[in-house]
Parts: structure tokens; C-alpha cells; sequence
């Protein structure tokens, strides 16, 4: 069943509203400035749904149950909708942009390098190594460090490295990349001084280095690196990914491969820096070891590295609520809500479920280690769900660990600590990461 053309509106479909919204903007200001606050408003609304209006999205369905989580499933839903707000990234061909079959395809082919294995295998992990030892022994000689700046640098930096980029473009590239990611804001317009504007340059000019890179490898057979797995990848049929597919499935993974892991880096590291006891049992576990974790099955030697990347994931979601689009109806206490609907899913309160996490607003990592079983779908919310549950898991997962692993080891070696007198606050737009300069830390003799 197809998804209605009309968008349903508080008009048509007659819920509680949100306070606290203004004209045109909607609940975006509340929304960026006081995250927390927000969603535990919707948890109080009169009733599991509660209207939102977000800038660029228009009216959005909070469904604020548990059973929210089951519409990644995509039995009902697509996130199709998703090309209108951001298409000058996605395009029209990346995954998240599609469904059912061509979702699978698109998948299947370009999965390869982000399966455990696959890592290892691709160089990914060794890259990701390489690029994390020296980016923290940079950090650890310095006086003063800005922990977002330098998580994001170092995750941008394995991005590209992976797609074959020399370290010496890896500036430019970064500026440009800066640049498309603001595209989304504000009206989809090509004029200055449009953000939008500004993105389509900046993906002119990516999408025309990126298309020499997948020229190069289709006419090497050994090349390596991300680029060339994606054109040797295959789908169950032994088909594979056109140069579109793989052109907007580069920019997609760029986005969710730098940011969202950075965001998760950062916090770990302030969490870090504001608790000596953390630190110290990180540093005393990574320097018990040799080595970094280069699969998930390396994790068990990282058990309090591995809790506290899955702690600092719970409490600050780089994506603090995910949207569907449904196309059948469906049914919540009683009330219909039709086709057409857009409906959030509030990773934010997934994570606090109080079921699921005793104390759900107090930072605990313990609570991730000796656990008796596997880590279930909504422990892993963060990444999504379903068939669109995030292709780079796996890769984060590593990363964020090896990360904190290094650091503490390098911290050991120059004999100083990370201080922070508190948390960063948060900062809820694009994605919610640290305040950068509230993630400013010093590097002291200890």
C-alpha cells in the first residue's frame, strides 16, 4: 500500500501538540537548545502520540512507546522520505533512500567491507589503526586539546583514508565535505547565500574526484580500499553497483562513518577527563594488553573500554530521533493513524527505557559488563533497526574502542591524565555531540 500524497497535519489528524513551538520553525529551537527537556515532555504528553513540527520536515508523530521501535521493521513504513530533506547528500540512490528489493541490493553489494571480517580483510581495521595512533599522539603532546575537534578530525580522517584519499587532500576534502552537510538548512535553493548553494558546489566538486576513484578501480582489479570493494561488490544475483549507487553511497557512508562516531569518541573521552576513577580503569586496562581491537571478537579484552562506548552511546544518541513514513495505517490506543504519517521514533527515550536500565539517566558502564546475554535490537537503538539498521555498526563499534584504547595508552606513556572541570553540554544540532568548546581539555602531569 502507497503512502498518501497529502501530509497528515494536527488539521487532520486531531492530537495533542507539543508546547513550545513557534511560527514557520516549529519546535526546532527546542529541540536543538534543550534536548533532554524536550523529549521528557513528550514522555508526559496526555498520550503515547504527540505532535511535532520541525523546519524542513513539517509535522512529525512521536510515537513515545517502546513499541515505537518495531516500525524500523519497514512492515509498514519507508524512509523514502528521507531524499526530500537531504538530497543533496543521499541522492536517490544511497540505502537509506530506498526499500524492499532495491534496499537489498544495494546492501548486499555494498556490504562486504563493514562485515567483522570484512574489516581485517579490506585493510579497513589496519587503516583505522594507523590513522588513531597518530592523530592521539598529536593530542597527548599538547597542553590543551578540544576533544570534539580532534575526534572528528581523527574519524574524518579514516573516512577518506579508506576511500583511498592521500593524507595530503585530506584537508580540502574536509572542507568540502563541511560545507555539503549544511545543505540541508534552510530552502533548497541554488542561491547565494544559500547553504544549499554552497552544497552543490561542494558536491560537484567531490562527485567529480570520486567518479576518477571508481574509474581507477574498475580498470584495476587489485585496487584496495573502500572504493574498489564497493565496485567488486555483488548482490545475491551476481549484480552489481553502478557508479550513481556507488557515488551516493560513498557520500551517505562519509556522513554516517565521521560524524556519528566522532560524536561518540568525544563523549567518551569528556567522560574521561570529568571522572578520574574512568579514566584510570581505562588506562589500566589498555596498557594491560598489546595491541588494539581490530574485530568485534577482539572486544572481550576490552571489556570497560567496550561499556563505556556502549554507556556513552545510550545517553547521548548521535541521532536523537529517527523518522517514518507509513503506508498502512496504524492502530495505538485507539486511534487510527493513517498513511501518509510522518512518525518519529524517539531513540532518545529508547534509551532510558527504565526496563531495560536501572537508574536510566545515571552514567554507569558497569552495567554493559558480565552481562548473561546477547545485546538485543533496542540495546543497539542508537544504529537504528530492521533493514535499515546502520551498514557501519560494526566499524563504529571498533573504531570508537580502538580509540579510547590508544589514548589511554598513550596517556600512560607521557604520564598525563585528561582534565575537564565538568560535562560539555550538549549540543543537539546536526546531531547531538558536545559543545566544542565546552570540550576543551587539559593535559596534565599525573
Amino acid at each position: 500500500m502507497q503512502a498518501q500524497t497529502e501530509p497528515v497535519t494536527p488539521r487532520t489528524l486531531n492530537l495533542p501538540i507539543l508546547e513550545g513551538g513557534l511560527p514557520v520553525v516549529g519546535h526546532i529551537f527546542k529541540l536543538v537548545r534543550h534536548q533532554a527537556e524536550t523529549f521528557r515532555q513528550l514522555e508526559k504528553a496526555p498520550g503515547p502520540l504527540c505532535w511535532v513540527k520541525i523546519i524542513g520536515m513539517g509535522w512529525v508523530l512521536v510515537y513515545t512507546r517502546r513499541e515505537s521501535f518495531d516500525l524500523f521493521m519497514n512492515r509498514i513504513t519507508t524512509s523514502v522520505r528521507l531524499v526530500d530533506q537531504a538530497e543533496v547528500i543521499i541522492g536517490h540512490t544511497s540505502m537509506v533512500a530506498a526499500d524492499g528489493a532495491t534496499h537489498r541490493h544495494l546492501r548486499k553489494a555494498a556490504s562486504g567491507p563493514f562485515t567483522p571480517k570484512g574489516l581485517t580483510m579490506s585493510g579497513v581495521s589496519a587503516t583505522m589503526e594507523e590513522v588513531i595512533n597518530a592523530r592521539v599522539e598529536a593530542m597527548v603532546t599538547r597542553d590543551e586539546v578540544t576533544l570534539l575537534a580532534e575526534t572528528q578530525r581523527a574519524a574524518l580522517d579514516i573516512i577518506f583514508r579508506i576511500m583511498g584519499i592521500p593524507e595530503s587532500q585530506l584537508e580540502v576534502w574536509g572542507e568540502k565535505y563541511t560545507t555539503l552537510l549544511m545543505g540541508p538548512i534552510g530552502p533548497h535553493l541554488a542561491a547565494p547565500p544559500l547553504p544549499y548553494y554552497f552544497a552543490t558546489r561542494a558536491r560537484r566538486w567531490l562527485d567529480e574526484r570520486l567518479r576518477g576513484y571508481i574509474q581507477g578501480a574498475r580498470q584495476n582489479p587489485d585496487a584496495k580500499g573502500l572504493v574498489a570493494e564497493l565496485v567488486r561488490g555483488r548482490d545475491d544475483e551476481g549484480k552489481g553497483l553502478s557508479d550513481e549507487e556507488i557515488l551516493d553511497n560513498l557520500r551517505l557512508l562519509v556522513l554516517a562513518g565521521h560524524e556519528t562516531t566522532a560524536s561518540v569518541m568525544a563523549w567518551m573521552a569528556s567522560y574521561m577527563a570529568t571522572n578520574p576513577a574512568v579514566q584510570e580503569r581505562v588506562i589500566a586496562e589498555a596498557t594491560a594488553t598489546e595491541g588494539l581491537p581490530q574485530t568485534p571478537a577482539d572486544m572481550g579484552r576490552f571489556p570497560y573500554a567496550e561499556a563505556l562506548f556502549r554507556e556513552s552511546l545510550r545517553l547521548h544518541p548521535p541521532v536523537a530521533m529517527q523518522n517514518r513514513e507509513l503506508t498502512a495505517p496504524l492502530e495505538v490506543d485507539g486511534v487510527t493513524v493513517p498513511a501518509g504519517t510522518t512518525v518519529g521514533v524517539p531513540i532518545w527515550l529508547l534509551s532510558r527505557d527504565p526496563e531495560l536500565y536501572p537508574d536510566p539517566d545515571a552514567f554507569k558502564p558497569e552495567r554493559w559488563i558480565g552481562r548473561d546475554h546477547k545485546l538485543t535490537p533496542l540495546e543497539t537503538a542508537q544504529f537504528g533497526g530492521g533493514p535499515h539498521f546502520c551498514l557501519g555498526y560494526h566499524m563504529a563499534w571498533v573504531e570508537a574502542v580502538m580509540f579510547v584504547v590508544s589514548l589511554g595508552r598513550a596517556l600512560a606513556r607521557e604520564g598525563k591524565r585528561l582534565q575537564m572541570p565538568r560535562m560539555p553540554s550538549e549540543n543537539a544540532f546536526p546531531l547531538t555531540r558536545p559543545h566544542r568548546e565546552e570540550s576543551r581539555a587539559r593535559l596534565v602531569r599525573g
